[in-house]
């Protein structure tokens, strides 16, 4: 990994471990073409061995490929060395394998006989989500998925409340003649979580629905008596929903069990009749082209466009003479491709050519500008005083430099606070509480 993905990576692992409770244990196991782990069995959740464990990623080296099955061969191993309690995987990648096995059925046996939760986190336009959600699907976990480009931080804290919750499995849904094209929305779910079915119904009729669902050992029944109307305006997307619902169902099955042109022929006319990205069809509202993200750093960034629909082909002048042509991200509807800013480029604004072919064979150009910026922000932080007992809460304030994006504050083994503006203040703000636990002594904030 590097750039953007790199980065988001290293966030969350930072989120995980700060959000451990003196109670949890843990091990951290780092993989690329080698396997290398924290400590020897799963330690407990102290303030030290967190900030050991973020130190232990910090001194990692980057290299080599994706040895997914060692990473995911050494954690389950670990799990079975926890002292007790629930046993948890969080698995952070892309989940695309390079060395060892590249075959994922192989990688989905590991977990068959586990009593470990998987929850993955994958990262990147390119994850492998059909092979974590497989996984979390077996385990009875949880699967989230962010773009490298993107604020992560509110997903990161709904990905982490799973974590530790009972998990609501094996829903079973009324079977009947008049209902068909029945599609979930999974097959595991949390408390807070939203599970759904969709589909269609011959007769308008008054029906009882019922469902049930196990949660642990408990057994959880529904049931209700709906009316299924004629005709009713005020759910016009549902169509739209059950049509989307149906390709993911047809997809999946072509990815399990190969190519039908039966499938892909109703994928085609479900996307074109509804109007949705597909892998085989493609829409984009935008009416030009819009280029992100616009600030930069040097280093391996990612670029992507967005255009209109009838663009076939996308290339990218860049300003220092190269020029890359952009891969079409069909699931997200934008055009990607990374580029390497050599080092020497001095921080400021840069012109980016975009050359653009639609269906006809006619062509465009735009010019569109965006930021290289190395530079750390400048912050200063005003303290209502510098001597501190443990338990006490930090009042923080802080000042920045104007293109500053986030701002957290971290302190030694105390959990990370986000800090956001205040007007009244004319500052960003936050509390930081200082551990009950800390020890006397002169600590960095």
């Amino acid at each position: 990994m590097y750039g953007d993905k790199l980065a988001r990576s290293v966030e969350a692992v930072d989120y995980f471990l700060h959000n451990l409770t003196a109670e949890d244990e843990f091990n951290l196991i780092l993989f690329n073409d080698e396997t290398k782990i924290f400590a020897g069995k799963p330690t407990a959740a102290t303030a030290e061995n967190v900030e050991n464990a973020l130190e232990f990623v910090r001194k990692s080296s980057l290299g080599g490929g994706t040895n997914l099955k060692s990473g995911l061969e050494t954690a389950l191993a670990q799990t079975q060395k926890f002292s007790g309690g629930e046993r948890g995987i969080i698995l952070i990648s892309d989940a695309n394998p390079t060395l060892g096995t590249v075959k994922t059925t192989e990688i989905e046996r590991l977990v068959d006989v586990s009593d470990a939760k998987l929850f993955a986190f994958a990262l990147g336009a390119d994850a492998n989500v059909n092979l974590l959600e497989t996984l979390t699907e077996k385990t009875h976990g949880y699967f989230e998925a962010a773009r490298e480009t993107e604020d992560i931080a509110l997903k990161l804290k709904l990905f982490l409340d799973k974590i530790g919750t009972s998990h609501i499995s094996n829903f079973k849904f009324t079977e009947s003649a008049n209902l068909y094209d029945v599609y979930a929305s999974g097959g595991n779910s949390f408390a807070g979580s939203s599970f759904s079915y969709v589909g269609r119904y011959r007769t308008p009729t008054a029906q009882m629905f019922d469902l049930s669902a196990n949660s642990d050992a408990e057994t959880i029944s529904l049931a209700r008596k709906i009316n299924l109307p004629e005709i009713d305006e005020t759910h016009s997307f549902l169509p739209r929903v059950w049509a989307r619902a149906k390709v993911n169902a047809l997809i999946q099955a072509m990815n399990r069990d190969g190519e039908r042109e039966d499938y892909i022929a109703e994928i085609i006319r479900l996307s074109v009749k509804y109007k949705f990205v597909t892998p085989y069809t493609a829409f984009i509202a935008a009416p030009r082209a819009l280029l992100r993200p616009r600030l930069i750093q040097p280093g391996d960034p990612v670029i992507r466009v967005k255009t209109d629909a009838s663009v076939r082909e996308v290339f990218a002048v860049l300003p220092f003479g190269e020029t890359l042509p952009l891969k079409f991200l069909a699931a997200e509807g934008v055009w990607e491709t990374r580029f390497l800013a050599p080092v020497w480029m001095t921080d400021g604004t840069y012109q980016c050519r975009l050359l653009l072919t639609d269906e006809n064979g006619f062509g465009y150009s735009e010019n569109k500008s965006f930021v290289v910026d190395s530079r750390a922000p400048k912050v200063k932080i005003n303290l209502e005083k510098c001597l501190f007992r443990a338990g006490e809460t930090i009042n923080l304030q802080a000042s920045a430099d104007g293109d500053t994006n986030r701002l957290t504050a971290k302190f030694y083994g105390a959990k990370p606070v986000q800090m956001f503006w205040s007007n009244q203040a004319k500052a960003s703000v936050g509390k930081l509480l200082i551990p009950a636990g800390t020890v006397s002594g002169k600590y960095v904030l």
